[in-house]
């Protein structure tokens, strides 16, 4: 397989700077998700300091949630405007039934993914090399046997391919 999903964790809009001009123009194979609150236990009113200045004078009177679910509603309407799909969930609060519910439709995504994609979601060969080769160089038991031939590899590619080194 070639092909698949690569989750990303981004931040409002500490990432849009970073992110936010790949999403939209770079390739279009993403889909947007985003996860806000509906309700959260402590309101932060926002104050500004410079009741002259226009570029501050507009935060008076508004609530720290409300800027972020503004800003939130105002990033999908930028990628739909371009084409690009998303989808909001909308959590009634943060608990551990809440955040369970998410995790587990998120797992449940995968899963469901994998089937269209005629793969198997529980098998990680990619991963499982990189563990194997960890097992032997940590001096596992079990692995003893492949360690040599692993410190040999890390001998060559010390040599061989360093592109920056520090030593």
């Amino acid at each position: 397989v070639n092909a698949g999903t690569t989750p990303l964790t981004c931040l409002g809009a500490t990432d849009q700077h970073s992110i936010l001009q790949l999403f939209k123009e770079g390739p279009a194979d993403k889909v947007f998700g985003f996860t806000k609150i509906k309700q959260v236990p402590d309101e932060i009113q926002l104050v500004s300091e410079f009741t002259g200045e226009k570029e501050y004078a507009y935060f008076t009177g508004h609530t720290m949630q409300e800027q972020l679910h503004i800003e939130q509603l105002a990033t999908e309407m930028s990628l739909v405007k371009d084409g690009k799909p998303c989808y909001t969930i909308t959590l009634q609060d943060v608990t551990p039934g809440t955040l369970g519910g998410l995790f587990y439709f998120y797992e449940a995504l995968v899963v469901f993914t994998a089937g269209l994609w005629q793969i198997n979601p529980y098998d990680q060969p990619g991963v499982e090399e990189g563990k194997n080769i960890t097992y032997a160089l940590m001096g596992r038991e079990d692995y003893s046997h492949t360690r040599a031939n692993y410190e040999e590899k890390v001998a060559r590619h010390k040599q061989g391919s360093k592109i920056f080194s520090i030593d």
